[in-house]
């Protein structure tokens, strides 16, 4: 019989990608797995798009699978995902989070879910996502020595590595599935303070630190119509991503933490073309300061034991230091480029 597996599948008012939002939900109840069933969490829209989704779950829901949530407030990715999962921990062998923006592949869940079974050491798994041009959005991330993000093959519509696992650093959160006994293990496994982009990344690590890895594998899993929700809200999306990328490295034991304070006061600089951009990243890099302190005096730290990272030269710390990653990783890029495809 095949192992319970509970898919988290998270909506904050997807009226101007309604349309994406259905045939996502509708990929769901397509996947040729028979043990599953799918909570809804509804981060509390106020656009009608939880009234179009509910109706819809209700008409096309023929084996009652979905439960439906509605928050009394919008808890960010991270809240909605914590709520499924703590809805679920006790209640299965695997946890797979799908975006509201991703169209899955009928057969990748049972791929996927066999690669958990084949490994009991594989404590996250991912398959390729493609963009709607059929390039890869996702097919793995790796983490480098100070903590910037690459996505593996990002941009390719083929290439030889596609077609052989690999361990990754981390797998991407806009579809994977997780071994439940590897995230009871994690001392928290979202961070709803974080709102957003505080969560895949930091699972894996910590994952590969308990002895868990985590995995790509060559299996078609969906297309990914990237960002639909957070598009709609930039200021916020950027103000995140500042906040929770010094959280994140001030939190992580990794041999250039002293450097992240630095890093983000860089950031300063390319924002002061505007004083709605400089007020936001001035309280991103505040906040992530004060909640990292706060998270740390309570004995909250996350190693890089086991986990794959890629070594950076000095130059390429340097450029991390005083640069915005987007153009300090075309260094790193350019260095690996013959032995593998980053972007």
């Amino acid at each position: 019989m095949c192992k319970t597996v509970s898919v988290a599948w998270i909506n904050y008012n997807s009226i101007n990608f309604i349309n994406i939002a259905l045939e996502s939900l509708r990929s769901l109840y397509e996947l040729n797995y028979p043990n599953m069933h799918i909570l809804l969490i509804d981060n509390y829209s106020n656009d009608g798009s939880d009234k179009i989704l509910k109706d819809y779950v209700e008409k096309v829901d023929k084996k009652s699978i979905t439960r439906f949530y509605r928050t009394s407030k919008n808890y960010g990715y991270a809240g909605g995902n914590l709520l499924a999962y703590t809805l679920t921990r006790d209640y299965g062998e695997y946890f797979a989070v799908v975006n509201n923006d991703v169209i899955v592949e009928s057969e990748s869940l049972r791929k996927l879910v066999e690669v958990l079974e084949d490994d009991e050491r594989i404590g996250a798994v991912q398959g390729i996502l493609r963009s709607p041009n059929k390039t890869v959005n996702s097919a793995g991330h790796l983490l480098d020595e100070f903590l910037v993000s690459y996505a593996i093959c990002l941009g390719k519509v083929e290439h030889p590595l596609l077609h052989q696992p690999y361990y990754v650093t981390y797998t991407c959160g806009a579809y994977s599935v997780y071994r439940i006994r590897a995230l009871k293990m994690l001392d928290k496994v979202y961070f709803p303070e974080a709102f957003g982009y505080l969560d895949d990344d930091l699972i894996g690590l910590r994952m590969w630190s308990l002895g868990y890895r985590s995995k790509y594998a060559p299996v078609e899993s969906g297309i990914h119509y990237m960002g639909q929700s957070f598009r709609q809200h930039t200021t916020l999306s950027d103000e995140c991503n500042v906040r929770n990328r010094l959280i994140f490295r001030l939190i992580t034991e990794d041999r250039f933490k002293s450097l992240a304070l630095p890093a983000s006061i860089m950031r300063l600089i390319p924002s002061m073309v505007s004083r709605e951009a400089l007020k936001s990243t001035s309280r991103a890099i505040v906040h992530g300061l004060n909640y990292a302190r706060e998270r740390v005096r309570r004995g909250f730290s996350v190693g890089v034991k086991g986990a794959p990272l890629i070594k950076l030269t000095p130059l390429e710390v340097l450029a991390h230091t005083i640069l915005p990653n987007r153009i300090s990783k075309k260094l790193v890029i350019e260095r690996l480029k013959d032995k593998i495809p980053l972007g």
